[in-house]
């Protein structure tokens, strides 16, 4: 494949990789369940997220999730509005609903690469300008990216109206699918504004020595530009969007009424902490600690204290065309 000329697309690069992430949030949680009930190596993590994203090459039946998605298939179909399909410029009549992709422009699936539109070089490259097919490791890579802000949300919702309603998965009386979107989006746009906030704070807090002998004369100016700031930050662009916002949106704790719920997604639900996440919060010790446990778990039993019950293995197996994605 040709990685030298670009691909077009009338969402931009940050709608492309919103998308791809979301596809690669349901990968990464399939391939978090062959970790704990198998134990595959990153090796084995990467190579099975890139089959479940791009399909088998060696299974000519295998539709790997991208394709499902141009397909609207299954979990999926959600996100689009069919419209009347036209054969004879191959448009397929699958619409991105506006709510999801917020951009001012229509977005749809069209095989035409001409119409820069959603197709499957868009799915697949690396990037607009790199037509590089995105690696297994990308995609488990792409899948952290949208759990750090899913941990986040969740925190958000539980000191929200959504709270009590968490269990069930029902919206609140009175509210509709539309609110929620738009708390999610809300929300997560003052929490980044707040981080971003504290950051300068925190940096305006260490002045050199010059600066803080000048800071007295500067206060009156400090505090007006800070007012506008404020006021500025107020507003959320309309075609703003966080990621993993899609992912969440139709796997997360509420789904939308054409959304079943068996698709919601094991690991927005869990706060266990795989491998390759205890590697960047706890370091070598952490994981050191993890395998030290599990060895534990193989020694015999001098004491006869109960051992742990292992749990049973569910070998995990790529899509194929006409299998159901199990949860």
């Amino acid at each position: 494949m040709s990685t030298s000329a670009s691909i077009d697309f009338v969402g931009k690069g940050t709608l492309q990789k919103e998308l791809q992430r979301t596809i690669a949030a349901v990968c990464r949680d399939e391939v978090n369940t062959g970790v704990k009930s198998g134990g595959l190596s990153k090796e084995d993590q990467q190579d099975m997220a890139y089959k479940l994203y791009h399909g088998d090459v060696d299974n000519p039946d295998s539709m790997g999730y991208s394709e499902q998605f141009l397909n609207a298939l299954g979990m999926w179909k959600c996100l689009f509005t069919e419209d009347i399909p036209d054969p004879q410029s191959n448009d397929p009549g699958l619409l991105l609903k506006r709510q999801y992709h917020r951009q001012e422009k229509e977005i749809k699936v069209h095989p035409d690469e001409a119409e820069a539109q959603i197709n499957l070089a868009l799915l697949s490259a690396t990037f607009l300008k790199n037509r590089q097919m995105v690696s297994g490791r990308a995609i488990i890579d792409g899948g952290k990216l949208v759990m750090a802000n899913v941990r986040i949300m969740l925190g958000i919702l539980q000191h929200s109206i959504y709270q009590p309603y968490l269990a069930s998965g029902s919206l609140p009386s009175g509210l509709e699918w539309d609110d929620y979107l738009e708390f999610l989006l809300d929300s997560f746009w003052k929490h980044q504004q707040a981080k971003k906030q504290k950051a300068e704070k925190d940096v305006e807090n260490k002045p050199s020595p010059s600066a803080a002998a000048k800071k007295s004369d500067d206060d009156e100016e400090e505090k007006v530009e800070e007012d506008v700031f404020l006021e500025e930050v107020k507003q959320r662009p309309k075609s703003w969007f966080w990621t993993g916002f899609i992912a969440f949106a139709i796997f997360g704790p509420f789904v939308p009424a054409d959304q079943d719920k068996k698709y919601q997604l094991k690991i927005f639900f869990t706060s266990d902490v795989d491998n390759d996440d205890a590697s960047s919060k706890g370091g070598r010790s952490l994981l050191r600690k993890k395998k030290q446990e599990e060895d534990n778990k193989n020694l015999p039993n001098p004491k006869g204290f109960p051992l742990p019950i292992r749990p049973q293995v569910r070998q995990p197996q790529a899509t194929s065309c006409g299998a159901q994605h199990m949860f």
